[in-house]
């Protein structure tokens, strides 16, 4: 894993899901003792920033060398047993120093857990989602629940808001939008299509993400109908991530017509003034 993964695995991490520390092989000593960089919401600063390690102190830059040298033994249940014990993680914000992000690590019985984490996974999601939430409207607190579930361990019911997102925000604002450059929809009634036929007919409207990821509603499908709760949680990341990206398309779309508007009005009243001043 490259620093990135390891930052990106840190702050994702559900708290107390229990991972194996053969699991990550060498890269467990990269883990507990990160110092690079995390990037994600600062709820102080109110936007995004890059929170930079402050874990390389002496005593902590001994200890891994001491790891790393046991690491390496032979001994597998002395290697475990040297792992033992708890690890804390500290970050500072790059925009302002005294914002900090902390998490704690526990190995035991060869199980690494992320046993705390603060600002909490739900502080962060949920501050950083608020820029949705006029776009999503009634379907903001789908995602808010979504978020909630998954920072209290659920997966299959995280799995449920995120499935409703795509089915009473996404189609319905496609169909939406299908209606006003196509006029009213004589066919089958929209609402009794399947899912498929929806899809084929609005797809020009969808977000290109949507469109790129055609499988995204099954995969949210899946987790409610097949998946287990341990494989919703592992898969919910991605997932909503997908979202998300569609959700920042649209709302750049909604900026550039705004721009445009702006920009067409502005020349308008130039053009206008010019050709009075010119008569």
């Amino acid at each position: 894993m490259h620093n990135t993964e390891i930052g990106i695995f840190i702050l994702n991490a559900p708290l107390f899901k229990k991972y194996e520390v053969s699991a990550f092989d060498g890269d467990i000593i990269d883990i507990l003792f990160f110092n690079g960089a995390i990037d994600c919401f600062c709820p102080k600063c109110g936007t995004h920033s890059i929170f930079q390690g402050q874990n390389d102190d002496p005593n902590r830059r001994q200890h891994k060398i001491n790891l790393s040298l046991g690491f390496d033994a032979p001994n597998a249940t002395k290697k475990e047993r040297k792992l033992t014990g708890v690890y804390i993680l500290d970050f500072y914000c790059s925009r302002d120093r005294d914002h900090k992000l902390h998490f704690i690590l526990k190995v035991d019985d060869q199980k690494m857990i992320k046993i705390g984490q603060s600002p909490s996974p739900l502080e962060i999601m949920q501050n950083d989602f608020k820029q949705y939430k006029q776009l999503l409207g009634a379907s903001f607190s789908d995602l808010n629940s979504a978020v909630i579930l998954y920072s209290n361990n659920f997966g299959v019911a995280s799995f449920t808001h995120l499935r409703r997102i795509i089915e009473n925000f996404f189609m319905v604002e496609a169909f939406k939008a299908y209606e006003s450059q196509k006029g009213t929809y004589s066919g089958t009634p929209y609402n009794e299509l399947r899912f498929k036929d929806k899809f084929n007919l609005v797809r020009d409207y969808l977000p290109e993400t949507f469109t790129e990821n055609p499988k995204l509603y099954s995969i949210a499908s899946s987790g409610i109908h097949s998946l287990t709760e341990e494989k919703c949680r592992e898969y919910f990341i991605p997932l909503k991530d997908c979202i998300i990206l569609c959700l920042d398309e649209m709302l750049a779309d909604i900026k550039k017509r705004a721009m445009k508007a702006n920009v067409k009005e502005s020349l308008g009243k130039i053009a206008s003034s010019i050709g009075k001043n010119q008569s």
